[in-house]
């Protein structure tokens, strides 16, 4: 499964994930009007960048070539419905929450917090204002076992 962020500016956005979180550039692609408009995803084309985790998630950055809408920024993420956030299933929570730190992503969660044993997690908007979930896992397996065959 991919997941896409829609921002303004992709270009932007992309020393954050790629330099602070770590993520791998897998591709940069523009779909001109015409083959958009069928889509349903943009009347005026648009621009995708896939990024990849190293434990091989990805999430999209999609970018319509005019200006997307704006919504109100959020407190909360869960504050209003149709909204998304990203969830990043890592395994050192303490070093990417002193990486995000050092960037200009605001943390949205009293730090890491334990929601239950095992489990902790760090909340944090993107420069775009994107909620980021960081959600690390005492036994990673047990939450997500392998899978013999991709099920939908």
């Amino acid at each position: 499964m991919e997941v896409a962020l829609v921002v303004e500016d992709i270009d932007g956005l992309l020393p954050f994930y790629i330099d602070v979180l770590g993520l791998e550039l897998v591709s940069d692609i523009t779909v001109p009007a015409a083959k958009s408009v069928p889509t349903g995803l943009s009347p005026h084309g648009y621009r995708i960048v896939r990024l990849e985790t190293n434990l091989g998630d990805r999430i999209k950055l999609a970018s319509p070539l005019t200006a997307p809408a704006r919504e109100p920024t959020r407190e909360y993420a869960l504050s209003q419905a149709n909204a998304a956030y990203v969830t990043f299933l890592i395994d050192n929570l303490t070093d990417v929450q002193a990486r995000l730190a050092r960037s200009t992503a605001q943390l949205r969660s009293n730090g890491i917090v334990e929601v239950r044993p095992g489990v902790r997690l760090l909340l944090v908007t993107d420069p775009a204002g994107n909620f980021l979930e960081f959600v690390q896992y005492d036994d990673l397996e047990a939450h997500r076992p392998r899978r013999a065959t991709a099920t939908t």
